[in-house]
Formats: structure tokens, sequence, C-alpha cells
């Protein structure tokens, strides 16, 4: 067997369907992983917020195996804190705050530990 072709365009035009086929394929599965993961993206925020996707009929659902997948990834996500750095940021921090911030900040952190829940508008810049 040879290591070169003698007529590459032929070869082409005999193969280019074929590779073409596989090439729509691959395209239109990473088309639809590009929805799930939009999808995945949305459930997040709308499970943070008490609600899912399944409440809206007219919007497209995960594929069964992608939700077990992101409850899967969400549960590692939440768990794989380093507790100890974000203890060491919360107390730098709280060295930054101002009177109103701290009054604030009690308020939150009583509503948590008490479970009374509440509604709390904040803002602030990001650093």
């Amino acid at each position: 067997m040879s290591s070169t072709i003698n007529s590459p365009e032929k070869v082409f035009e005999k193969t280019w369907e074929s590779l073409s086929d596989d090439i729509l394929s691959r395209k239109r599965k990473s088309i639809e992983q590009l929805k799930n993961f939009a999808l995945i993206e949305i459930e997040k925020l709308l499970q943070m917020n008490g609600s899912s996707l399944s409440r809206f009929l007219t919007m497209p659902l995960l594929e069964d195996s992608l939700v077990s997948e992101t409850n899967n990834r969400m549960i590692y996500e939440e768990l794989s804190y380093d507790c100890a750095e974000l203890q060491e940021e919360f107390e730098s921090r709280c060295l930054s705050l101002t009177e109103e911030q701290k009054e604030v900040q009690q308020q939150i952190l009583e509503a948590v530990s008490s479970q009374n829940g509440g509604v709390f508008f904040l803002y602030g810049p990001r650093s």
C-alpha cells in the first residue's frame, strides 16, 4: 500500500458527502449540547429561586441524564468550598464594614440563625 494518493481530488469527490455528514452530525450535537448547557444555567437560577423549568410548559426540558448530572454537580459545587479560606475572607471583610453595614449584616445573620428569613436589598460595589 502506498503512502501517497495519486488523485486526492477524486478521493475528496467520492468522500466529501460522507465526511460532511459526520461534521454536520457533530455540529448538530454540539448545538444541542450548547442548548442543554444554557438550560442547565437557567435551571440552576430557577432552582435558587424555588422554581424549575418544568413549570414552563413551552420551554424545552433537560435530558434526564443531564438533570442527574447537573444535580450531582450542583451538590458537589456546594460541598467543595474551602471553609477555612471563606472564614478568613469573611473575617477580613468584616473589618472594613461601616457601622450601617454591620447593622445590616447583624440583621441578616439573625434572620438566618432564627430561621425567620426575610427580604434584604443590598447595594454595593463588588470587589
